[in-house]
């Protein structure tokens, strides 16, 4: 009896030894399970942004494959870019220019326009001052290449589109230039005559033309072949047909009101101008030949009459020292006055049943030096004559001579000041005269 109540005691005491450590046992085993459950959320979410981490990476990846590189944008022209997803390289270019104006004697407006500056004892105004920035142009070219050959197409407005006041705005019309599109050697479109030598022109600040100049944009189809230094060109034109007299041509009156031709235009184009012009480039320069030829109508009720038209002409540079540049243009001819710039509508006289073709020629010089790097000047001296007979009212310009001489800095690289002198003369057929001058400022920023 005792032995068995001991062993009942001994083992009721080593089950009370036993219950707290089989309580820390279990503890233990829970701390576990939450470390165990920790961790696998904690790789959960390691997973989960490792997942974040590829797909961004994958993303990028995609990006860099699509993305466009410097020389993926670098288009055909300098300048220039090419469009995405084109073969097309894009070019936008021009220049804003502010010009600031006084005029030494009578006024002559926004530009030196020699056949129509006050003469000698009209009324007039001395003395004028003004700004204006219509010179501002914006050009956009294109150029896209084929197999043998790229096509380009060029866009260019200017601001002398009229329009506009100095009360308030001082808006002005955009004015097209050019427009259009040359593929291999044809040209088609709006630009300057082929009768223009462009790199025999002087550089001015003044915008307006100059006498005896062929400097004429109107539409044409050409064709022009380059072999090394020979360049020939030939093309169809836009005509006008332009003359002066008691029928004037552009007769705005209607016939129905009562026009003294009693057709509301009595000038009839019925054939394109012919320009041809051949050039050679020198070592020291250039030389270039050019022919026109027109022709001129005049059709009323009781006339219809028709002039050829002729013109020829030189032009070419010469350079001399290290960088400056003589350069000259001259034509000649009879009714080709149209291509001398001024004294429009002295073609032919017209007295309303016989047209006459006048004989007309004139012409430019230019001497461009440079002090410096970034300092030129220019000289220009042009001169322009039309004899005219009987038939032209004795208010017809007979000469025209203009003056320019200038300084231009580069002040940075596309920013040029310059100061310019301007003197103008013309006389008519009557013998009145008139002199003017100008000084002219400018700011140009070319882009």
């Amino acid at each position: 009896m005792r032995k068995g109540t001991g062993l009942l005691a001994l083992m009721a005491v080593g089950g009370a030894l036993a219950l707290p450590g089989a309580a820390s046992a279990e503890t233990q085993m829970d701390a576990m399970q939450r470390q165990i459950e920790e961790l696998q959320r904690q790789l959960l979410d390691l997973k989960a942004k490792q997942a974040q981490t590829e797909q961004r990476q994958v993303e990028t990846e995609k990006r860099q494959e699509t993305a466009l590189t410097e020389d993926d944008l670098k288009g055909t022209m300098p300048g220039s870019i090419r469009i995405p997803g084109t073969n097309t390289s894009l070019k936008i270019g021009g220049y804003v220019k502010l010009d600031g104006i006084y005029d030494l004697g009578p006024s002559m407006g926004g530009t030196v326009t020699a056949d129509s500056m006050p003469l000698d004892g009209d009324r007039r105004r001395e003395g004028a001052f003004g700004y204006n920035v219509r010179q501002t142009r914006l050009n956009v070219t294109t150029e896209t290449p084929f197999e043998d050959i790229k096509v380009r197409s060029v866009l260019e407005f200017d601001f002398y589109g009229g329009g506009g006041n100095e009360a308030n705005v001082n808006s002005a019309t955009p004015r097209l230039r050019h427009a259009y599109v040359t593929a291999g050697p044809f040209l088609v479109g709006q630009t300057w005559s082929t009768a223009y030598d462009l790199a025999a022109a002087g550089e001015k600040l003044d915008f307006g033309g100059l006498p005896g100049e062929q400097a004429v944009r109107q539409p044409q189809v050409r064709y022009t072949s380059v072999s090394g230094p020979d360049t020939f060109a030939i093309a169809l034109e836009n005509p006008e047909s332009d003359f002066i007299g008691n029928v004037p041509a552009n007769n705005s009156v209607t016939a129905a009101a009562g026009s003294a031709s009693g057709i509301a235009d009595p000038n009839f184009d019925q054939v394109p101008d012919l320009v041809i012009r051949y050039a050679h480039k020198f070592d020291w320069g250039h030389l270039a030949v050019l022919g026109i030829g027109r022709q001129i109508t005049a059709e009323t009720v009781t006339a219809d009459e028709s002039v050829f038209g002729y013109g020829l002409g030189l032009s070419g540079t010469v350079k001399f020292f290290e960088k400056d540049v003589f350069g000259f243009q001259v034509l000649g001819g009879e009714g080709i006055n149209r291509y001398l710039n001024l004294a429009y509508r002295q073609s032919a006289s017209f007295d309303g049943s016989s047209l006459e073709a006048l004989t007309s020629w004139g012409g430019n010089v230019s001497v461009k030096h440079y002090w410096a790097d970034t300092m030129r000047s220019t000289l220009i001296f042009a001169y322009q004559r039309i004899d005219n007979n009987d038939v032209v009212p004795l208010t017809a310009n007979k000469e025209l001579m203009t003056f320019h001489a200038n300084f231009i800095a580069t002040v940075v690289p596309s920013l040029d000041v310059g100061l310019e002198y301007i003197h103008a003369h013309r006389e008519t057929e009557a013998g009145a005269e008139g002199s003017a001058d100008r000084l002219q400022a400018s700011v140009i920023y070319n882009f």
